[in-house]
């Protein structure tokens, strides 16, 4: 299913998510993910998505982002950061501030 409007963060495209699969009676969700977006999927859907919904994060396929050297990449060590950082926010309860 695509979101009905674009948003901007992950905690925002959660809860759209979340909110769809309540007006449709949904009881379980899928989140497809990137291996690096996907303990920030989890965190966040366990925080805001509606308790009576399960949400099971899976991984794009193909993804080898895990598997090489990131570390020594400009972008992929830059994406790594920006999680490291959103997870923070999110910890501190500052995320809102990031929007």
């Amino acid at each position: 299913m695509a979101l009905p409007s674009p948003v901007k963060t992950t905690e925002a495209e959660l809860k759209v998510v979340g909110e769809a699969a309540r007006a449709h009676g949904w009881r379980r969700v899928i989140l497809v993910t990137s291996p690096q977006h996907s303990r920030r999927v989890k965190l966040v859907w366990r925080r805001e998505a509606p308790s009576d919904i399960e949400g099971i994060v899976r991984l794009v396929p193909g993804d080898d982002f895990l598997h090489g050297d990131w570390w020594r990449k400009r972008r992929q060590a830059e994406a790594v950061l920006h999680e490291y950082l959103g997870l923070t926010a999110i910890y501190l309860g500052v995320s809102h501030l990031l929007r």
